[in-house]
């Protein structure tokens, strides 16, 4: 029974990522108890018919069956700067290799941070009343920052805005910003002042860390949003508020 926990962590790692190898990572760091050479092989060919299957099954429903080129349910698609064919040059391989040292100092800096902080909360904070105020104070925090941080950086014009017209602001709103919710464009309109022109820092603000990503990483997706110093102040904002929310008593889940 335990080998198959394993195995079906792997092959859900496998199936969601397309990373068959990772799969069976996962499943040795967080879903066994025990492990052996006998188990590796045994769960790494799960993870290898997991993601053959998904492409199969994915590749039937575009009407293109058998070309094993999806990457998994979960893709951020393509990066910027890449060409229609998606391979990478060799020249930026340093730089993947500084972003993943970046990215463990980074991870390491955060864990030890929200270790003290975990302390000084199990400490300090034991009543429920002071469990629910502290909740509520993170919240107010984090509503302010996404709405006062935006004001920081210019707004700028939205590429596919209309011609101004006489059709209703909410209307105009809608065109102007159509792959957006209807918060954001709200946003958008509060933070501007008028229905041509976005808050690129907002659109950061307001969106999931998944859209987020999407965001940053495709160029056609909302035009403008690269900006260095606004990327860092996004980073800024989401290290801090995540260092102060995870751990708080809320029913949030681990992700």
């Amino acid at each position: 029974k335990r080998d198959f926990v394993s195995a079906g962590a792997a092959a859900g790692v496998a199936a969601a990522f397309g990373a068959p190898i990772g799969g069976v990572l996962f499943a040795m760091e967080e879903a066994a108890s025990y492990w052996s050479q006998s188990l590796t092989w045994r769960t790494f060919f799960c993870a290898i018919c997991s993601t053959v299957t998904l492409n199969l099954l994915l590749s039937a429903a575009e009407q293109h069956f058998g070309e094993l080129s999806h990457p998994g349910l979960i893709t951020f698609g393509s990066f910027l700067g890449q060409s229609h064919s998606g391979a990478y040059q060799l020249q930026e391989l340093p730089v993947f290799a500084l972003l993943g040292v970046a990215g463990g100092l980074l991870g390491s800096l955060f864990n030890f941070l929200n270790r003290k902080i975990t302390i000084w909360r199990s400490r300090n904070f034991t009543a429920p009343s002071t469990k629910f105020l502290e909740a509520m104070a993170i919240t107010v925090l984090t509503a302010l920052c996404c709405f006062t941080l935006p004001l920081l950086v210019p707004c700028t014009d939205a590429p596919d805005a209309p011609e101004p017209d006489t059709a209703p602001d909410d209307v105009q709103a809608a065109r102007v910003h159509p792959r957006e919710s209807d918060l954001a464009n709200a946003m958008h309109r509060l933070l501007c002042g008028n229905n041509h022109q976005r808050s690129n820092l907002g659109s950061l603000m307001l969106s999931s860390h998944e859209d987020a990503i999407k965001i940053l990483f495709h160029q056609t997706a909302l035009p403008g949003v690269t900006n260095i110093s606004m990327s860092l102040l996004y980073f800024g904002f989401s290290f801090i508020v995540g260092l102060l929310t995870y751990g708080v008593a809320i029913p949030s889940g681990l992700f």
